[in-house]
């Protein structure tokens, strides 16, 4: 009895260290099969990231960059503080009048000096053919719907989908309402109208990348190219500039505006045109840069500084002094 008592115990002991390693085989098992799942998990999540961000860049010409932007003006509020930079006429407020020219002139003003420097725009006679403007990151279309003061057929381009959408809404309404601040949360409506002389058919509007191939990207080049809110924005401005001589015309016009106001967000520091030292100490300002870069194909001919003026509240304004340079496209002695 005591023997058989001992043996049975034996038994169960033995069965007890068995059923140990099977149950210790079954958590390997099941650590194996989880590590399978997430990493297949994560493989197909990253396969489907990959090709969407191959669509994004290849079907729409968007980059990183680009998404960025449209991050940065997805907010009504954005979009409404451009709007009331680039149409608002709100002359009872304080604030206007605090200012010398008025906060709402800078798109009046370069569509002055594309109307003054562009040569083709002096021939009377038509033989030249129609005149064609274009304007890379024309935010909400403000410059664009005033180059269509002088020029017959104006393109508009921005990365920005929200802002192209504003533009396209002025293009066919002629007017557009948005809010303005007040203080805080306190706010106003307004609805801001184009002027009546301006033939809002003449001007298109496209979404495209600031990364496109910019000498494929037209059939033909334009009598006059405008990129005054385009460089800041840009992940490598230098690829524009250099760019630029399949762009304009033979004796056409480049204005060009820089903030010279860089950010690594927009921007990566190794393609900023200036604000930085360079190795040897030199200080390289950001001016500088776009006239070595432009002097190549391009002669400058007219030099000009334009505040570009946002209104936030009813007491807080913000500027930025753009440096405006206009160019003409020099054309190579036969």
């Amino acid at each position: 009895m005591a023997a058989s008592s001992g043996q049975d115990s034996k038994t169960y002991q033995l069965t007890l260290v068995t059923n140990s390693d099977k149950h210790r085989l079954l958590k390997n098992v099941i650590f194996v099969a989880c590590g399978v799942v997430i990493s297949s998990i994560y493989t197909i999540l990253r396969n489907r990231f990959d090709r969407r961000r191959r669509r994004l860049r290849g079907g729409c010409g968007y980059s990183q960059g680009d998404l960025l932007l449209n991050q940065l003006f997805q907010s009504r509020k954005d979009i409404d503080t451009i709007l009331n930079a680039q149409y608002g006429t709100r002359t009872d407020d304080e604030l206007f009048h605090h200012t010398k020219q008025g906060y709402h002139s800078f798109v009046e003003r370069v569509g002055v000096l594309a109307e003054r420097f562009c040569e083709k725009l002096k021939d009377f006679t038509g033989e030249r053919g129609e005149t064609t403007a274009l304007d890379i990151g024309c935010l909400t279309g403000g410059v664009s719907f005033e180059l269509a003061r002088s020029f017959q057929t104006v393109y508009g381009c921005d990365p920005c989908k929200e802002c192209i959408r504003a533009a396209d809404a002025m293009r066919s309404r002629g007017w557009m309402r948005c809010n303005i601040i007040e203080e805080n949360d306190l706010y106003f409506d307004e609805t801001l109208t184009l002027d009546a002389d301006i033939d809002r058919s003449k001007v298109n509007f496209a979404e495209l990348s600031f990364e496109t191939s910019w000498s494929n990207a037209f059939k033909q080049p334009f009598d006059c190219v405008v990129a005054v809110h385009a460089l800041q924005r840009m992940n490598s401005p230098e690829t524009l500039l250099t760019s630029m001589v399949d762009l304009v015309a033979p004796h056409g016009t480049c204005i060009l505006g820089c903030s010279c106001d860089w950010s690594e967000e927009s921007t990566p520091r190794s393609h900023w045109l200036g604000g930085y030292v360079a190795k040897d100490g030199t200080p390289i300002k950001s001016i500088d840069t776009i006239k070595t870069l432009m002097s190549q194909y391009f002669s400058l001919v007219h030099e000009e500084n334009i505040p570009f003026v946002t209104r936030e509240t009813s007491r807080k304004l913000t500027a930025s002094l753009m440096s405006i340079t206009v160019w003409k496209r020099d054309v190579p002695s036969s």
